[in-house]
């Protein structure tokens, strides 16, 4: 299987190290809390992702991940997988890249479905 780089934005610092540790070894993983952040390193495509996996709710102060994907889907065609303790029936996802829902908490069979989506 391809190793990975993948740009996983999320506000809790436990759930990234839990999704890095998910990675560690086979995949190279950047993470952050800050949506501005992680829309630098696509459009200046510091680190030449193929997924892109963000939590929903990023915090009070910051863009939702449905306003991230959004600006994230406008400079590149990586599939954006969104991640959400919410009920999905409520997202509106036309146009936002988004290619798959998951409900938290991310455990492994789900990190290995999402890494099928795009693994070679």
């Amino acid at each position: 299987m391809k190793k990975l780089n993948i740009l996983y934005l999320e506000d809790n610092l436990i759930l990234r190290q839990h999704f890095e540790y998910f990675g560690r070894g086979n995949h190279e993983i950047e993470s952050t809390d800050d949506p501005a952040l992680a829309l630098s390193w696509i459009k200046e495509n510091d680190f030449n992702f193929d997924l892109i996996v963000t939590d929903c709710n990023l915090g009070r102060d910051k863009m939702n991940g449905l306003q991230f994907a959004q600006k994230a889907h406008k400079l590149t065609a990586v599939p954006i997988v969104m991640v959400t303790a919410g009920n999905v029936r409520d997202l509106d996802l036309w146009e936002t890249g988004i290619v798959q829902v998951l409900t938290k908490p991310i455990v492994r069979r789900d990190f290995d479905e999402i890494i099928g989506l795009v693994a070679v």
